[in-house]
């Protein structure tokens, strides 16, 4: 067993993140070793910053595989149990499905995109928020990976299929090391989520270390995997990558219960620059300016408005309010057991299928709300929840789970994810405080 003396990445980002030819170098370094080790048959799930140790020279090694899994063994804990860390663990193993080496590439994608952000995209206050999050939210585009971003969000894919290969993906690492936008034959991955200017950056708190029990040397000889390949990766015929730019997301822990449908909407996105900040429109020398603040009285009403206009007055089961954008379940007019999946953004509504609605989910009335109420209600949020700066905020406008009547829950988070959220009913009285932690 080597003994490296260098430290974890965990204690490495405690210092300050990566830049993106470092996260890259470092990212081909851990795939090395995952590939020797999917080559054995044995899959890692639990690959995090803190599971990366960094030699003196910077060259990682893999480390803790007291969790891994041999290909096709029974499962290490009891039936129902999940292993790994709940913001690391790949979408498609909290569904259930073991097995595909391609779990591993996602934790990884998302331990560089820790390491270059400097804040996890999906953790929220609470272990089943993060875990629904991970299931359905948009992720939001890196604002600082440079030409490490268009890979991140291919390898982010919560369809295993739509990710690169382990060939594809240290091509595209190797290219980003060198400080090009990755791409295959010409043409780059298309981001997969939709694009916009945030008002704040999440700074999530650090994650714990863990300590190492066993180790696999990042520089072990590659050897590709047996097996079919998968599918293509989708790509565009555009020559450079874009990046978008999402608002800082949070989930609400009672929308796990219904994660029945996706919520993915494609788009094209801007570029930004290696070192983070505003986006940059190419051929543009001026940023464009943040989107208006939809968590207002007007806002609201325009976002219900349009989405009145675009869907014909559609019958709502859902509506959750970000600052920047908007999304909403509606009932659907062949079939009152389906719903689709609405997204309002910059006065245009989007609509994906989304899937069959919950026993539990009922007609939302939005005329009944007095959203003059609304400010009262953040501000409510604010101090039964001592957020005194949340650095997320977001209302979800449904039919209670807990009370037999419309709800508005209003869920606020800081930056050391402390938070929860403040339900009330549509005259403004409160239903429920519930607290983080």
């Amino acid at each position: 067993m080597e003994l490296v003396a260098g430290g974890s990445l965990q204690d490495r980002l405690a210092r300050g993140t990566l830049a993106p030819h470092e996260a890259a170098r470092v990212g081909r370094g851990v795939l090395s070793a995952l590939r020797a080790a999917h080559a054995a048959g044995i899959h890692h799930r639990d690959v995090k910053p803190a599971n990366v140790l960094l030699r003196a020279d910077g060259t990682p090694v893999l480390t803790d595989f007291g969790i891994a899994a041999l290909h096709g063994s029974t499962s290490l804990t009891a039936t129902g149990a999940l292993i790994g860390s709940p913001e690391f663990i790949a979408p498609e193993r909290i569904r259930g499905h073991e097995g595909d080496p391609s779990s591993d590439l996602w934790s990884l994608a998302m331990t560089l995109y820790v390491a270059v952000e400097g804040h996890h995209p999906l953790r929220r206050a609470t272990t089943l928020a993060t875990l629904a999050a991970v299931l359905d939210e948009p992720l939001p585009p890196p604002l600082r990976c440079g030409p490490l971003g268009a890979t991140l969000t291919a390898l982010l894919a919560r369809d295993p299929a739509d990710r690169p290969d382990p060939d594809q993906l240290d091509r595209l690492l190797a290219a980003a090391e060198q400080g090009i936008d990755g791409t295959l034959g010409g043409s780059a991955f298309a981001p997969t989520r939709l694009d916009h200017t945030p008002t704040t950056l999440n700074t999530a708190a650090p994650y714990s270390p863990t300590l190492p029990t066993a180790s696999v040397p990042a520089s072990a000889s590659a050897v590709e995997r047996p097996g079919a390949r998968r599918r293509a990766v989708p790509v565009l015929l555009a020559a450079v990558a874009v990046v978008a730019v999402l608002g800082v997301l949070a989930w609400s822990f009672d929308d796990l219960l219904r994660a029945d449908g996706r919520q993915v909407t494609a788009g094209s996105t801007p570029q930004t620059s290696s070192s983070g900040g505003a986006p940059v429109v190419p051929g543009s020398p001026v940023a464009p300016a943040a989107a208006a603040d939809l968590l207002t009285p007007d806002g609201v009403r325009g976002v219900v408005d349009t989405i009145r206009s675009a869907t014909g007055n559609a019958t709502l089961t859902q509506l959750v309010i970000y600052p920047e954008y908007a999304t909403a379940r509606a009932v659907t007019k062949d079939n009152p057991k389906h719903y689709d999946n609405l997204t309002y953004r910059a006065g245009k509504v989007t609509t994906k299928p989304g899937g069959i609605l919950g026993t539990d989910e009922k007609p939302v009335d939005l005329a009944r709300i007095d959203w003059t109420l609304l400010p009262a209600g953040l501000a409510k949020a604010r101090t039964e929840l001592g957020v005194a700066a949340p650095t997320s905020r977001h209302l979800v406008v449904d039919y209670g789970w807990f009370a037999d009547e419309i709800t508005l829950r209003y869920y606020l988070t800081d930056a050391y994810q402390g938070g929860g959220y403040v339900s009330t009913g549509a005259t403004g009285k409160v239903l429920k405080i519930a607290k983080s932690g």
